[in-house]
């Protein structure tokens, strides 16, 4: 039974207790009346180099009737209350359904009052991450995969985890890569090793599906913001933000190691800009190792680094949002802030005691969180700068031998 929280927002929580964590189709039991308060944050990273970290889910759930005892023989769902049981939580709003988080149970931990009246259990969970960081290749010693491209690679490694495909969205534009000489690494690591050469985005999406995107992704899609918010009539409220303008991210000058080529030769790549070391002092980001097999690549990854971070620029990282403001309807921010995941873009605009010029940038969402209490809602989403308005910032076009500008279904970025 989904539960009508306010303002017309129908949540329901379900948990598929009688599945096996890694089934191609679940089957959900409604857990939502005895929910009692949810925190989630999708799978996110605080800037746009960052890797993504896994998604996590807390939900407070009344457990009066040891219906989430696992020890509880006659509980209702006795004896499937096991971790790693897949778990989701979804919104409804003006007949629209919204994924907001997808992944598996941690543990059913109960906490009981002094007068032995109520009990709370307090669920953990994570999403698919976890499982692939402790799935692991066989150990054959036998190279596979010579110059698959990315998503061809992070197929494979799905494929020795068990992934389902259904529940994979991957990037057909990615380079190449040396081949996979499975020796009992983790899947998790593989994947980061993979994407690395192209900055590679990897991230569990609210419907619980593997997602890779190539770092030229954001070039060619979603170029239009969807939303904006600021704090003149006619835009979305937000209850906070603050620019900054500081040196967090200025990155004047890339390193990095690539194992490339059809003899894997290890090649390091270093590319800085003087003009912004002679301003700022250096600034070093160091990529670390990559699996690329075209050299031409990495040294182009390396130089779009530098081409893109190396100025001092105003930023937006953050903005807070609740969906009850009373300076704007929540029939306009919650389709918004529902709908919101990696990837999404919006533009932010601030007017500074309405002085001067609004400050407006367009933002990229890296990371979505929602608390939600029986009577509050606080979305808070992290952000980066939209690339292809970077101050200064051009782009690499295959067959030309300078930065140049370019649309994005022509560029390798």
């Amino acid at each position: 039974m989904s539960v009508a929280w306010f303002d017309s927002v129908t949540l329901t929580v379900e948990c598929a207790f009688s599945t096996a964590p890694l089934a191609v189709t679940s089957t959900w039991t409604d857990i939502s009346a005895y929910v009692m308060g949810i925190d989630l944050i999708q799978g996110g990273r605080a800037t746009g180099l960052d890797q993504f970290a896994p998604g996590t889910l807390r939900l407070t759930l009344n457990n009066s009737d040891r219906r989430f005892d696992p020890l509880y023989s006659s509980g209702a769902y006795y004896p499937n209350v096991l971790p790693r049981k897949k778990i989701r939580v979804r919104a409804t709003y003006s007949a629209v359904t919204y994924d907001l988080w997808c992944g598996y149970v941690d543990g059913w931990p109960t906490t009981y009052e002094l007068s032995n009246t109520l009990a709370i259990c307090n669920v953990n969970a994570t999403d698919g991450f976890k499982i692939l960081s402790r799935a692991r290749l066989p150990i054959t010693g036998v190279a596979v995969g010579a110059q698959d491209t990315v998503a061809a690679r992070i197929g494979r490694l799905l494929d020795y985890a068990a992934w389902p495909a259904a529940d994979r969205t991957l990037d057909a534009d990615s380079p190449t890569l040396i081949a996979l000489v499975p020796n009992g690494q983790t899947v998790q690591s593989e994947m980061y090793a993979a994407a690395n050469g192209d900055l590679g985005q990897l991230f569990i999406t609210p419907d619980g599906k593997f997602t890779y995107r190539g770092h030229r992704w954001q070039l060619g899609n979603n170029l239009t913001a969807s939303a904006t918010f600021g704090d003149a009539a006619g835009e979305l409220p937000y209850a906070d933000l603050t620019p900054t303008f500081d040196d967090a991210q200025i990155f004047n000058r890339c390193t990095a190691t690539a194992t490339v080529g059809p003899l894997a030769t290890s090649t390091t790549y270093d590319v800085s800009d003087t003009t912004s070391i002679s301003a700022y002092g250096e600034s070093n980001r160091a990529l670390g190792t990559s699996q690329v097999y075209n050299s031409d690549v990495m040294q182009n990854t390396v130089e779009w680094v530098v081409a893109r971070y190396k100025d001092a620029v105003l930023r937006v990282d953050q903005v807070t949002v609740n969906p009850r403001d009373p300076r704007g309807p929540s029939s306009s921010l919650f389709p918004v802030i529902l709908a919101a995941q990696v990837g999404t873009r919006w533009t932010l605009k601030r007017r500074p005691q309405n002085v001067g010029s609004a400050i407006s940038q367009d933002v990229i969402v890296e990371s979505v969180a929602h608390r939600i209490g029986l009577a509050t809602w606080e979305s808070t989403f992290m952000l980066s700068q939209s690339p292809e308005t970077s101050a200064g910032l051009k782009y690499w076009q295959m067959g030309v031998s300078k930065w140049t500008t370019g649309t994005p279904s022509a560029i390798w970025a």
